[in-house]
């Protein structure tokens, strides 16, 4: 490792070490802004000072210790439950908190190099996992030698969950992409939902360009950072990344073409780019904007606007013009389980994992969670069980919505995957706004590949 290289690393593990780590909005939908039963500074600092480690009760029973946040502690105790009633005997120590405390606190421990303060499970946001097992390798357990058949999962979450050809995490939450769109605009401009399916983003704009016209709204609004960008990219089976996991933005093609295709989508008025969240939400409660593209956890948000009920409906996206097999699904955020280094029965926490979340329990667990948590399974049998996601949601015009989802989700094609994720797309975002604002779209990927390059000490 050179100098440089090492001088890189440093700053990178540097940044997960920070007091307040970065959260793209494209992982929205794995965050709880907030923290939860386990809030104040004292509590989290007594589950620092214990031994996290899995252990055997008095009673038998084996107890996994698991940081997660909310309200997922809910949905994992209920698997749990449920793996339970099949004869095992396992309980739950769970700590609740942000997901920036959760990866401050490995960064912290880590770092120290205890890894018995590390907890046997936790739940980390998919595009955090290549950054975290790069910066700390020995703080996690390589799952491979579990026989988890990886083709059975959301292949976009696999590659995440993967580094150094070494499996990290056991799949979620599969938080497909999806189009949402105002039925109502739609029809004062003489289109229904169906006409938004298995559509380019050319015909996307010629939609869109009647929308605006006719209604005053347009087709979509998105925040201002990457995320539509990111969602496009993906759909064309390509990301910022190498084979090797290295920032690949200036001598990428697929990049470029899509860049070009969302620059013009915005110059004709058919996407309108939002400054914050805040605003994003607006445009969409109040009505000001016909749709949104986004990972699936955005439903929620949307249903806030309970006066708009019967007045959405979803669709797949629409692919980029002019790169060959460029589809119309993709991934935006969602989270896997990890287990630690300092877990003391592996294949006892690969066992309950997998029953959970890609077994005999799949489909009944996640029916069961689906209302509350919209999520769709990781686990592709499930996501492709349509009677699992078959309940009608009155919002979307009685449609049903998971059921489409579902089968969106065991689409996703599978892309190369890096580690250091937050700083490439904030690196894209920067050059975005500046092509925006009209400057050279290949200008502006070199000076994002050099400060990539910089960060990471290539």
């Amino acid at each position: 490792m050179t100098l440089r290289m090492k001088k890189g690393l440093k700053k990178l593990t540097a940044l997960l070490c920070g007091a307040t780590l970065a959260v793209s909005m494209v992982g929205c939908g794995t965050q709880d802004a907030g923290t939860t039963s386990q809030t104040t500074a004292e509590q989290n600092n007594n589950t620092t000072q214990q031994t996290a480690e899995s252990q055997t009760t008095d009673t038998g029973k084996t107890e996994f210790n698991v940081w997660c946040w909310s309200p997922n502690e809910d949905f994992l105790q209920t698997g749990v439950d449920m793996y339970n009633d099949l004869g095992n005997d396992v309980s739950l120590n769970v700590t609740v908190m942000a997901l920036d405390d959760v990866r401050t606190k490995i960064a912290t421990i880590a770092g120290s190099g205890d890894y018995s303060q590390l907890p046997d499970i936790l739940l980390m946001q998919d595009t955090s996992i290549p950054m975290l097992v790069k910066a700390y390798p020995d703080a996690f357990t390589d799952l491979n030698a579990q026989g988890i058949n990886t083709a059975d999962y959301d292949q976009a979450k696999i590659g995440w969950c993967t580094y150094d050809d070494k499996l990290y995490g056991v799949p979620f939450d599969s938080s497909v992409a999806v189009a949402c769109y105002r039925t109502d605009y739609l029809q004062d401009a003489g289109y229904s939902i169906d006409d938004m399916s298995d559509i380019t983003w050319s015909k996307f704009k010629t939609i869109g360009e009647e929308v605006l016209a006719k209604t005053g709204h347009p087709l979509l609004s998105m925040p201002s950072d990457a995320t539509l960008l990111t969602i496009m990219l993906n759909s064309t089976g390509a990301s910022y990344f190498d084979a090797d996991g290295k920032a690949n933005l200036n001598q990428n093609e697929n990049l470029k073409k899509t860049v070009e295709e969302y620059r013009d989508l915005v110059n004709s008025g058919v996407i309108k780019v939002v400054t914050n969240w805040d605003e994003y939400m607006s445009s969409l409660n109040a009505g000001s904007s016909a749709g949104t593209i986004n990972g699936m956890w955005i439903l929620n948000s949307i249903k806030d606007a309970e006066d708009q009920s019967e007045k959405w409906g979803i669709a797949n996206l629409p692919s980029v013009d002019g790169i060959q097999g460029a589809g119309n699904y993709a991934s935006s955020g969602g989270s896997s389980w990890m287990i630690t280094s300092n877990c003391k029965d592996v294949d006892g926490a690969v066992k309950m994992l997998t029953t959970i979340l890609g077994g005999e329990l799949s489909d009944t667990f996640y029916q069961s969670i689906l209302l509350d948590s919209n999520y769709i399974a990781g686990y592709l049998p499930t996501a492709g069980n349509e009677e699992i996601y078959n309940t009608p949601d009155e919002f979307f015009n009685g449609e049903t919505i998971y059921a489409e989802l579902g089968q969106f989700a065991t689409k996703i094609p599978k892309s190369n995957t890096g580690y250091a994720y937050d700083e490439t797309l904030d690196a894209v975002a920067t050059a975005l706004t500046n092509i925006l604002n009209g400057a050279d779209i290949q200008s502006e990927l070199d000076a994002a590949q050099s400060t990539v390059d910089f960060i990471t000490g290539k």
